[in-house]
């Protein structure tokens, strides 16, 4: 199977959040619009969609459709494994596009963003990963 990806191919949004920093992403392929699955999804890829996009981080990620079913049946990516290093979700490892195994109406990822810096604090061994930092 062979696909042309081309111009804009890879950009990213939200969809169906209460703001622009939160909903299900979708994804831009042939100027088309489609979802992600979320198998394996996480915050690794979480945190691609939110640099990719101008946030620092992904606050949180949800899978099931939690922002609701939308209406584009089209899926593009399914079993994403991202590192957390890559400038886009193209650049992650996953099926080759189009090629999944999910329902779109209720396996879409989503994820909220944040501008927020994570922090890790210690005291006498006892750590604390902090998501709501300034």
């Amino acid at each position: 199977m062979c696909h042309l990806l081309v111009g804009r191919d890879g950009r990213v949004r939200l969809v169906d959040g209460v703001d622009d920093s939160e909903g299900h992403v979708e994804l831009q392929i042939l100027q088309i619009w489609g979802r992600v699955c979320d198998d394996w999804w996480d915050v690794m890829e979480g945190d691609v969609v939110c640099r990719q996009l101008g946030f620092k981080r992904a606050e949180n990620v949800y899978l099931e459709s939690h922002f609701g079913t939308g209406n584009s049946s089209i899926l593009w990516l399914d079993n994403l494994r991202c590192t957390g290093s890559e400038e886009t979700l193209l650049e992650c490892s996953s099926n080759p596009v189009g090629l999944h195994n999910c329902n779109p109406f209720f396996e879409s990822a989503g994820v909220r963003c944040t501008n927020k810096e994570a922090g890790v604090w210690c005291v006498c061994g006892v750590c604390i990963w902090c998501v709501w930092c300034v």
